[in-house]
């Protein structure tokens, strides 16, 4: 639909005829059907279907009915409902102008003790039998009186501030309803948007539209796709911009448009409220999802200019997943580079830190309910710090270094989570009440804790840390500081010895835990005789003596810290060095004897872990991305520091624009650059890439990201393009194929295949999508150490001559 067409439907909405239609000078008759939708326990769901079956146009409407027995109505939607037995409903404002033959519905929820729910007369007319008819069973038909009056209630729902018993479903899948990870999921139909930390229900901040000039100007929530049929609770609070006088705020279900380009049946008002500017207002409604495929929620106004707040949007009920297959639990846990995992327990939710060495944002947070399907939730730092090694600049880079292996806790509400770069010589700890994308306060400590990770106990902060001498150091007590005179030595004096006499790393990657009632220190070292080896130290007593043990060794699974199930399991996760992809988690079974963990089955690392999972594979790590929210999806970090003025979301909405800001050399020098893990045991990532913009001297494409990197890409010279691909297996960039590009838009894809550690990855491109050519060579991908990481797909542009030059990223889709 053009925007002219979806303007004037949305005006015409909101339009309430002041008189009946000139042929209406009797009240006419239509027809209705009283449908029980569904039922549960001392629940259901009805709806009444209202026809006008007459040859002449009706405006506003109104059915009344009583119940015989207890049924009870609690919430309504698609009409204003009122009453308490008797009921009468009339049409929301969207809704009373029916033509002949058209149709409209609404329905409503309610209680019915033990009994069954009835079918009521509608106007005194019998409407169905005397058995609940259900939403498959045809409804009979009776007669209810159509009124010309034009007189409507204020609300379908009356809930105010004093609503505070709400709580949202249980199953609430609402992502960033509470407006914690910016504006993600929040958009405007017109008019705009902000996120206000000034004016907040719960959290850090709300969703504030501005610059209203029509009804229809309001906020939109995004929650996907539902499912036809199935009926969701909806609610979102909101409070109006200071100084306003009270207005109507309205909620309503936006589906896709559909053929008839003169009706709106595509917008069904699921609920409303009268709002002040004095205190938050629940505006909450039942949705039954039907017709056009489901496209948004709008949260917008009758008055046609008031500004207002919407904070904590919930939306639960049946939605729209697959049945997912249940399989047992396999190592991997993550076949993608997730290394140095630090992960806790709390309640039935783990929670998991790991490192991203230069990349920016820094040191992911996921959660995972069953230590196997994992998702990003947040990120510890935005920048690590603002300097030319982190920012490309001056032909300084921080590649390999940035933030080292981090730890998470939870004490008393908060969660603390702490790192170490040896790029900038500090020790960090983050610390936020809100994990799921709250922001975070920061503590610089000035010094290096070498993989260093944080204990609590007994009102006490502690770092243990260290390069075979395991060291232990006492922070103050809200772990924002060194605290003087407070413990600080070596615990562990050569905790490596009792791996060997040489290595290749001395026992490094501390965890200390404390489980009943004795001290354990997790370590990793690599014995020249032998792979990386997991150590397990005890003492009774925090500072020691510790006694240590070998706990592992096998496929050079090691690193990471031990974690205990509900039911009172208890595995290790560790991680293990895999060739190109990166270092990836496993997850290690682990039984007690005579207080000692002993790992593995029979010393060895399972494949089969012995229980089921649902099978979500990876889709909380890694994603596809059409480009059509205004915030990138967590799973993308930027390679190094992003320059903010050179890329852009809303530039060309629907399209990822990444613009040149300065001249650099090469696609490892450039800022700018768009990244996500690549994955096993065999991945492939393609784009759709537009080149209009493009300068002489610029170089755009798709990369497969690592110090011996390659990439598919077009670059433009006397104003002519080519497709190039570009190998550094030798060590040095060589272009390898040129071919000439006489169109605007072209389709890259990069192919990669880690099984056995096979790690190559091959080069295609395509000019209409469908049809793919292979180019240059297949790339033999190296794990190198000056980048300390997996391969990474990578969305580039950068410019050799000139700055100013940019493409669009149409999409960025992966098999």
């Amino acid at each position: 639909m053009n925007i002219t067409l979806y303007l004037r439907k949305r005006a015409t909405q909101f339009v309430m005829l002041a008189t009946a239609a000139a042929s209406m000078a009797l009240p006419v008759q239509a027809a209705c059907e009283y449908t029980i939708t569904n039922q549960w326990g001392n629940g259901f769901t009805a709806s009444v279907k209202v026809t006008n079956n007459t040859n002449a146009a009706v405006n506003n409407w109104n059915v009344s009915w009583q119940y015989a027995g207890d049924n009870r109505i609690t919430n309504s939607w698609n009409a204003t409902v009122s009453g308490s037995n008797p009921y009468a409903a009339s049409n929301a404002s969207w809704n009373g102008n029916l033509s002949a033959g058209q149709s409209t519905e609404f329905g409503f929820q309610g209680t019915k003790g033990n009994a069954a729910p009835e079918i009521p007369s509608l106007s005194g007319t019998l409407c169905g039998g005397s058995n609940p008819i259900s939403s498959s069973s045809s409804s009979a038909q009776s007669s209810v009186v159509v009124s010309s009056s034009s007189a409507l209630s204020s609300s379908s729902v009356t809930t105010s501030a004093s609503s505070s018993s709400y709580s949202p479903p249980a199953n609430n899948f609402a992502e960033n309803g509470g407006v914690e990870d910016g504006l993600t999921n929040w958009a405007t139909t017109a008019g705009s948007v902000a996120r206000s930390t000034q004016e907040r229900r719960n959290g850090s901040a709300s969703a504030l539209i501005t610059g209203r000039t029509s009804a229809w100007n309001g906020l939109t929530f995004n929650v996907g796709s539902l499912t036809q049929g199935n009926t969701y609770d909806v609610a979102v609070w909101v409070k109006l911009a200071a100084g306003s006088p009270a207005a109507e705020i309205i909620l309503t279900a936006k589906r896709e448009d559909d053929a008839d380009s003169s009706s709106y049946n595509e917008y069904s008002n699921i609920a409303r409220v009268t709002a002040n500017a004095n205190s938050w207002t629940l505006l909450r409604g039942n949705y039954t999802q039907s017709g056009t495929p489901f496209q948004h929620f709008i949260i917008e106004s009758s008055s046609t200019s008031v500004s207002y707040y919407a904070d904590d949007f919930s939306v639960g009920g049946e939605r729209d997943d697959e049945p997912v297959d249940l399989v047992e639990a396999s190592n991997p846990i993550i076949w993608a580079d997730v290394p140095d995992p630090s992960v806790i327990r709390v309640g039935n939710t783990y929670y998991m830190t790991s490192t991203t060495m230069h990349m920016s944002p820094g040191v992911p947070v996921m959660k995972s309910t069953d230590l196997k399907n994992w998702t990003l939730i947040n990120y510890a730092y935005s920048t690590l710090a603002n300097n030319a090694q982190l920012n490309l600049e001056n032909g300084q880079e921080a590649y390999g270094n940035g933030s080292w292996a981090s730890s998470i806790r939870y004490l008393d509400g908060t969660f603390y989570v702490s790192t170490f770069s040896y790029t900038t010589n500090r020790t960090y700890i983050y610390r936020t009440n809100n994990i799921e994308g709250g922001s975070w306060t920061t503590s610089v400590l000035n010094g290096l804790y070498h993989d260093s990770a944080l204990f609590f106990e007994n009102g006490r902060a502690f770092l243990v840390y260290g390069v075979d001498d395991i060291k232990l150091i006492e922070l103050t007590a809200d772990a924002t500081a060194i605290k003087p005179g407070g413990i600080n030595q070596t615990i562990i004096p050569r905790a490596s010895a009792i791996a060997g006499t040489n290595f290749y790393v001395p026992a490094e990657g501390a965890h200390l835990q404390k489980i009943n009632g004795r001290y354990y220190i997790s370590l990793i070292s690599w014995p020249v005789t032998s792979g990386r080896s997991q150590l397990i130290y005890r003492a009774d007593n925090l500072t020691g003596p510790y006694q240590g043990r070998i706990a592992l060794q096998d496929q050079g699974v090691a690193q990471g810290n031990l974690i205990d199930t509900p039911s009172g399991d208890w595995y290790a996760f560790l991680f293990k060095d895999s060739g190109a992809v990166g270092r990836i988690p496993y997850l290690v079974p682990v039984r007690w004897e005579n207080g000692w963990p002993v790992f593995g089955v029979n010393g060895r690392v399972p494949q089969q872990l012995g229980f089921a999972v649902e099978n979500y594979g990876l889709a909380g790590v890694v994603t596809a991305d059409e480009f059509n929210s205004t915030r990138l999806p967590l799973q993308w970090q930027w390679n190094h520091n992003p320059d903010n003025s050179g890329w852009s979301l809303q530039a060309r909405p629907g399209f990822m624009r990444i613009t040149n800001t300065r001249r650099d050399s090469s696609f490892v020098n450039t800022r700018n650059t768009l990244t996500q893990r690549t994955f096993g045991p065999q991945s492939s990532a393609r784009v759709a890439m537009e080149t209009n913009g493009m300068r002489d001297g610029d170089y755009a494409g798709l990369g497969a990201l690592q110090a011996r990197y390659g990439y598919v890409g077009v670059t433009q010279s006397g104003g002519n393009k080519s497709i190039i691909m570009v190998d550094t297996t030798s060590g040095s960039p060589q272009e390898i194929e040129r071919i000439s590009l006489n169109q605007n838009r072209v389709y890259f894809r990069i192919d990669m295949d880690f099984r056995n550690q096979t790690d190559q990855a091959r080069f295609y491109f395509s000019l209409d999508g469908s049809n793919w050519r292979a180019i240059g060579n297949t790339l033999r991908m190296t794990y190198d150490l000056d980048h300390f990481m997996g391969y990474r797909f990578a969305l580039f542009n950068y410019g050799t001559q000139s700055t100013g030059g940019y493409v669009d990223f149409d999409y960025y889709r992966l098999e």
